[in-house]
């Protein structure tokens, strides 16, 4: 068998594997859906055209004529009813609870005007000029509230509420026939159709409303207000179930069969220390990208052009679901402000998919190879296959994982609970005319959320800090779980379902590749809907249901084709962005600018010298990465040492290769026997025949002699001495004439260069430093400046070397704050030890 056959095979082992993980992971899901997911609660009776008939046929009963108003059906949840039935008969038994009686899923229906805000105040002005402004407002406010409705899942009418009762609508009604009108809405239309024999008290009240109502009573002047309330147990889960009715006169306003649930169930169960993280993390999230995109637009480092394509697919779909969240009027100012919602999102997102997408190819460029193959055209390419593959593999691994996990962790915590979160998007399937299309721009809109923010940015930005792969994904995995408010409560067990979820999908993107990490998070979510909906088992979703597992299908077909497809391309780093050029250049100089600062710290004395009676500080303080300035130590004998300072002109890396050169010169010539001066003047002369014209160096070269305890000094240009006495209290200042090097022939240099000899005694202490100290300066442009340098000496003269040295150091910083440092700061101590510690 030859190799090729050999590489068939694995591949038709590779794929047929993959298969076999994802047919159990959907059968584990399936099974374990009905009592470790809320959804598996829901008993489908009812449709929405069902809902939607089953209200006509309410408002009919009631009389209510409204053909030019709109009927808008949504489903949603009832969080508190949720939380108590899950804690008080856990997940199984809450399902159970949930499927055969519990409202905890409802369809919201409402009858709403076809006009806008403004045009219904007209109308109602036009047909009320006895409305004041204030009641007028009010009255409008009812009408957009219209006539809402909720009905059970089973298409039960459970509260049915009309604000917009006139005087002219309502008629009397015998007080005699109230019970018997309620009675027969029971029968007709609630899951209460007979209470007799279960009602606890039945009171009957009249009210009489006077003419003078309040502004924005709802009530009719003139008319009189029946009230009915029924108390009956609620079965299985703790308190009592009211079913109430109000009419006024023989119009029917409120009903309700409303269970009272216990307050502690009320509320989110999320510190209020999680609700202030995450849109403080959103917030800083939409500032760090905007400043660093215009940084890195500056450098050619980043490109919008994916980002535009990412944000017009963000705006579209967040005006789609955020239609679904809204439901009102019809007129121009709702979708305005949908618009301008949907357009800043969709613009901050632009943003974050340009930075993120820079960082990620500079910290982990082969993560984009099968996303460039795509956008590139090149879709028949192995990678792809792999990533198709491997990403719906692991989605319906991470489903299955998932509700395993909340299975142990309900087991575990009876407190947990899980209620869907996001609003009524996730819902919206359930009551859309087109449940496949709005289900599908949910999990587009999620993935376009979740990928760009959560693992395209914060992982790349976090992988530049941390190196450790597992340490990486950890507390990354951790930092999600905690702040991505998924439907899990409370936080701990919310850390214990989510953190192995998402650890996984988090290693997916750093052990393949973000094509990878985008089909498994979009296989999660379509894979649980496909439980979802075959556990629905309603005819409107089967169409969704076989779209959603053809999808699927499709796309394992496809990557398995790709896999055997002859790759066409090979050199990656060609159909990259040409940005991405930018960021390699960039890295290369910075690496090599790392090897230059290496190499010529390397140059610099390791550590200051162990000399006789000398205490000895040096520091070096580049302004870039390499600098110019330089300084040295070199024995010479007989108890005598010299010292070099030095200054390039300019800085950055030519400044370092001159003070290479320098050092070497120095090196070559000085010796025990020669002057300060005749050393320069060899320097200058050398200096000047192998440098470019107008680069010169400043320089100090000096020597110590022991024995004698004196000093010389010759100064080519640099800074002064400095010296304080010890006896005086006093700064000195020895400043000796000269050229800098380079800037004069031998014959011109020679004549002005000067040596400078001072007497030393113990305590006596000599600064040497470069300008880049005395000119340091703070934000308002003031230079740290000699006479600031000189009272730092004094103030730490009776420390130790290295106590002066970071003494002077903190004070020029302390002095500058966060300016920049514009010029390299060289700094050497000497101060002369006692007697006493002469050997013999």
């Amino acid at each position: 068998m030859n190799q090729r056959d050999n590489s068939t095979l694995q591949k038709l082992a590779y794929i047929f594997s993959f298969m076999a993980i994802i047919v159990v992971g959907m059968i584990v899901s399936q099974r374990l859906l009905y009592n470790n997911h809320t959804l598996g609660g829901i008993n489908f009776e009812s449709s929405r055209q069902n809902i939607e008939e089953r209200a006509r046929s309410v408002l009919r009963f009631l009389e209510i004529d409204v053909p030019d108003w709109d009927i808008v059906v949504s489903f949603r949840q009832k969080p508190a009813l949720l939380r108590q039935a899950q804690q008080e008969l856990g997940f199984a038994g809450a399902n159970q609870a949930l499927r055969e009686h519990l409202p905890g899923f409802y369809w919201n229906v409402r009858v709403i005007p076809r006009l806008s805000f403004f045009e219904l105040e007209d109308d109602l002005r036009r047909n009320h000029p006895d409305l004041d402004s204030e009641a007028d407002q009010a009255r409008v406010a009812d009408l957009v509230a219209g006539i809402g409705m909720h009905f059970n899942s089973r298409g039960e009418l459970i509260r049915y509420e009309n604000s917009r009762l006139f005087a002219e609508d309502i008629s009397e009604i015998d007080e005699t026939d109230v019970e018997a009108f309620a009675r027969k809405f029971l029968e007709n239309f609630t899951p209460h159709p007979d209470l007799g024999a279960d009602t606890v008290s039945l009171q009957l009240k009249k009210v009489n409303n006077g003419p003078n109502e309040a502004p924005g009573d709802t009530s009719s002047a003139g008319s009189s207000r029946f009230t009915l309330d029924w108390k009956i147990d609620t079965p299985r889960i703790t308190g009592e179930t009211m079913v109430s009715f109000v009419l006024d006169g023989a119009r029917l306003k409120h009903f309700s069969t409303r269970h009272d649930v216990p307050a502690k169930y009320d509320n989110e169960v999320v510190s209020q220390f999680q609700k202030f993280l995450h849109p403080l993390l959103m917030i800083l999230i939409a500032v760090f990208t905007m400043v660093f995109a215009v940084r890195r637009w500056g450098a050619g480092e980043v490109e919008f052009k994916h980002g535009i394509v990412l944000g017009i697919i963000i705006f579209i779909t967040f005006m789609l679901n955020l239609a679904t969240e809204i439901e009102g009027l019809g007129g121009a100012e709702r979708y305005f402000g949908i618009f301008i919602a949907a357009l800043f999102f969709g613009g901050a997102m632009v943003f974050v998919w340009a930075v993120g997408e820079s960082i990620g190819r500079e910290v982990w460029r082969e993560k984009f190879i099968s996303f460039d193959l795509l956008t590139n055209g090149y879709w028949l390419h192995s990678r792809i296959g792999y990533a198709i593959i491997n990403g719906i593999g692991f989605g319906v691994v991470a489903l299955a994982l998932w509700l395993i996990g909340m299975k142990c962790v309900t087991a575990l915590f009876p407190e947990t609970g899980f209620v869907i979160k996001g609003g009524n998007a996730p819902l919206g399937f359930i009551s859309s005319d087109s449940p496949t299309a709005t289900f599908l721009v949910y999990v587009i809109f999620s993935i376009t959320f979740v990928i760009p923010i959560y693992y395209l940015l914060m992982l790349s930005v976090m992988r530049r800090w941390i190196r450790s792969m597992p340490l990486l994904i950890g507390i990354w995995g951790f930092l999600i779980a905690y702040l991505y408010k998924q439907n899990v409560e409370p936080v701990t067990s919310a850390l214990l379902v989510e953190l192995p979820f998402v650890i996984l999908l988090g290693w997916v993107f750093s052990k393949y590749d973000l094509m990878t990490a985008v089909i498994a998070a979009s296989t999660h979510l379509v894979a649980e809907g496909i439980v979802v909906m075959n556990a629905f088992g309603h005819p409107n979703f089967e169409f969704t249901l076989y779209t959603l597992i053809s999808m699927l299908a499709l796309a394992f077909i496809y990557g398995g084709v790709t896999l055997f497809a002859q790759d066409r391309i090979t050199d990656f780093q060609r159909i990259a962005p040409s940005y991405t050029r930018n960021i390699s250049e960039r890295e290369r100089l910075t690496r090599e600018l790392e090897i230059a600062r290496d190499v010529q710290m390397s140059f610099l004395p390791a550590a200051s010298p162990d000399f006789v009676r000398l205490d000895i500080a040096s520091r070096c303080v580049p302004a870039l990465e390499v600098g110019g300035d330089y300084y040295d130590f070199i024995p010479l004998g007989d108890r005598r040492l010299g010292i070099s300072v030095g200054d390039v002109s300019g800085k950055g890396t030519q400044a370092a290769f001159y003070m290479t050169l320098t050092k070497g010169f120095l090196r070559a010539l000085a010796d025990d026997s020669m002057p300060p001066t005749r050393v320069m003047s060899k320097i200058n002369s050398l200096f000047y025949d192998n440098a470019k014209r107008g680069v010169f160096i400043s320089m100090i070269y000096s020597v110590f002699d022991m024995r004698q305890g004196k000093a010389s000094f010759a100064r080519a240009g640099h800074n002064p001495i400095l010296v304080f006495r010890h006896e005086s209290r006093q700064v000195e200042t020895i400043y000796p004439r000269g050229l800098a090097l380079g800037m004069a022939k031998a014959k011109e240099f020679d004549g002005v260069i000067q040596e400078a000899i001072t007497q030393f005694q113990s305590g006596d202490i000599f600064i040497l430093y470069t300008d880049g100290l005395t000119e340091a300066m703070n934000r308002r442009r003031e230079e740290f400046g000699e006479e600031r340098l000189n009272q730092s000496v004094e103030k730490y003269a009776f420390g130790s070397a290295d106590d002066i040295l970071h003494g002077l150091l903190a004070d020029v910083q302390a002095f500058t704050g966060r300016a920049p440092q514009h010029d390299d700061m060289t700094l050497v101590v000497v101060k002369i030890a006692d007697e006493a510690a002469l050997p013999g």
